[in-house]
């Protein structure tokens, strides 16, 4: 049967991302078309090698997926009958480009065992097999725990943040430190330069303790702030960052202007 083994002819439409559909796309699947006897589909199965073979994919003459045959249930029809009499009409169906989390949220919502795979004019690819939906929630689900709890890297390279020797992670944080450093003596380079004022009116230094604790408190509402956003948005750390940074001059300004 060299029509069931069409589907490995679309092997080079793979998607490039390494987080779409294309990228677990299984082409070594039972193929048929619609017209073909049950009984010559079966016998095809005795000479073929399939990744994934508990289903029959049933396509018209210009490839385009119709619909699909479980095996077991090819087994318990008449041999004559055409396969397209059997099938089961395709619940979903994805692009090669489809975004992986997408493809394993179908499979969920259509309770699929394998996500079907076509191009754009409907032709079928090949399948997202079971184990790759695994896999993919799998690694889904570890990257929404590592967004909730504000990590974007690797698990590995949080786990070195931990375990990395100390001069190795001395030399990662004391950059921060030093940009700290450079910011409290621009402050107090600043506040010398109004020594005069605050030795003739000793009562503006009553504030400086307020101005520290609102210091620490808008970074510490900014620090809230950025984990839960890297956490639920989608937006860029170029963006989560510009917008903080907006919103801290304007809570600026304010507090400012009513002290």
């Amino acid at each position: 049967m060299e029509r069931t083994e069409s589907a490995q002819r679309f092997g080079a439409a793979k998607g490039k991302s390494s987080e779409s559909a294309g990228r677990h796309l299984v082409t070594r699947v039972p193929v048929a078309r619609d017209d073909d006897r049950i009984a010559d589909v079966i016998s095809g199965f005795a000479t073929a090698c399939y990744d994934v073979g508990d289903s029959v994919y049933v396509v018209d003459h210009e490839g385009k997926l119709r619909g699909t045959v479980r095996v077991s249930d090819m087994l318990r029809l008449s041999p004559g009958a055409a396969v397209g009499e059997a099938m089961t009409p395709v619940a979903a169906t994805v692009l090669a480009d489809e975004d992986q989390e997408e493809v394993a949220g179908i499979a969920i919502r259509h309770e699929l065992a394998a996500v079907p795979v076509v191009n754009r004019n409907g032709r079928f690819l090949g399948i997202v097999p079971p184990r790759s939906l695994i896999r993919i929630l799998r690694l889904e689900h570890i990257e929404d725990l590592h967004r909730f709890t504000g990590i974007l890297n690797g698990s590995d390279q949080a786990r070195n943040a931990m375990e990395s020797p100390p001069l190795h992670r001395a030399w990662h944080r004391l950059p921060w430190l030093v940009v700290g450093l450079a910011g409290s003596m621009f402050a107090t380079f600043l506040m010398s330069r109004f020594e005069h004022t605050l030795q003739e009116r000793i009562a503006v230094a009553f504030f400086v303790p307020g101005i520290v604790y609102l210091a620490d408190a808008i970074g510490t509402q900014t620090e809230a702030i950025t984990v839960r956003g890297l956490s639920f948005s989608s937006g860029s750390l170029r963006t989560l960052f510009f917008g903080e940074l907006a919103t801290g001059l304007i809570i600026g300004l304010v507090l400012g202007g009513i002290s």
